[in-house]
This record gives structure tokens, C-alpha cells and sequence, in this order.
């Protein structure tokens, strides 16, 4: 399992981290939005992420993915500097500084710190818990499995079904559709 990141470590590029910077500094959202697009923003609207997740390409919003190792095309310098602290290098720029400065702030910020902390370990609860089902459903195809090669040797050696369900307990049904695959 991957090891959770410490909350005064994380950095723009952690999405918990970006989203309460962003959320709690619009004008610093909408300045960096307007490096990302090179033109003014009229205004913001925040979405309940917490509610749904899922991303949903048809609802009217406007997606963003940045992907900072691109090479098409040329960049302004303000978004090259943009990219680049989002990829984890030191700030460079008056924006990048302030935002840096909001990252700080809410490394700091308590109320966040549980947050994070609430978030990793539901995280955590739901990996455990698709683990043990993992686990669960591979035991119950293995036990399918055995049963299923069971039934081909005692079929194999001139077995019939009543000697099997007599023999095994095993249902006639299961052992006519192994019968039926043969």
C-alpha cells in the first residue's frame, strides 16, 4: 500500500492540497486560471466535490488536465513558471510565490490537518475492505474450481453423477453442467 503523504509535506501538486487553496482563495484561483488560458475569467463556481467524485465530461463545466512534461506547442513564460511549480521545483514568480505562501498557510491550517486525516483513513478502511472482498471472491473461485476439478477426475474414472453426490454432497445440477462442459 502506498505510504500516505504527511500533511506538512504536501505540496500544490496533492489533490487535497489544491483544492483548499483554491477554494480558499479565489482571487489566487482566478489568477492562476487566467495564466492557464491566458484571458480573464469572469467569475468562479466551486463544485461539491465532496459529494460525487466522478467526472462527469458532459455536464456544461469546463475540465482542466494539466499535464506538466507536455511538449506541444509554445507557453508564456508566467505558465511555463506555473508548470513548473506544479511539477514540485521552487517558485519563480510572483504568482507561484503566492501560492507557495497559501500552501504554507494551510499546512498550518488544524482543521484541514483532520481533515486529511479523516480522508487517508476512509481511504485506507475502503482499500482494507477491497482487499478482504478480493480475498473472499478469489477463495470462492478456487473453491469453484476444485469442486469443478473433482468432478471431471471422478467422471474421468467412470464415476456417475449419483456416486458423486453420494460420494461428494456436491448438487446433480453442478455436477451435470461440468458433465455438459466436458
Amino acid at each position: 500500500m502506498a505510504r500516505m503523504e504527511k500533511y506538512e509535506e504536501l505540496k500544490i501538486s496533492n489533490q487535497f492540497m489544491f483544492r483548499k487553496v483554491m477554494e480558499s482563495n479565489q482571487e489566487l484561483c482566478k489568477e492562476m486560471l487566467e495564466t492557464i488560458f491566458s484571458k480573464k475569467i469572469e467569475r468562479i463556481e466551486y463544485l461539491e466535490t465532496e459529494k460525487d467524485m466522478s467526472i462527469r465530461l458532459d455536464d456544461g463545466a469546463y475540465k482542466v488536465f494539466i499535464n506538466t512534461k507536455g511538449s506541444v506547442g509554445e507557453i508564456t513564460p508566467g505558465l511555463k513558471s506555473l508548470l513548473d511549480f506544479f511539477d514540485g521545483n521552487d517558485p519563480s514568480d510572483d504568482l507561484t510565490r503566492r501560492l507557495e505562501a497559501a500552501v504554507d498557510r494551510a499546512r498550518n491550517n488544524k482543521e484541514w490537518r483532520a481533515d486529511y486525516m479523516v480522508l487517508n483513513a476512509m481511504r485506507m478502511d475502503d482499500k482494507a475492505e477491497g482487499k478482504a472482498e478480493g480475498k473472499a471472491e478469489g477463495k470462492a473461485e478456487g473453491i469453484a474450481k476444485e469442486k469443478r476439478e473433482r468432478i471431471i477426475y471422478a467422471l474421468s474414472r467412470g464415476k456417475t453423477v449419483e456416486q458423486i453426490i453420494d460420494f461428494t454432497g456436491y448438487s446433480r445440477e453442478e455436477i451435470e453442467r461440468v458433465k455438459d462442459e466436458m
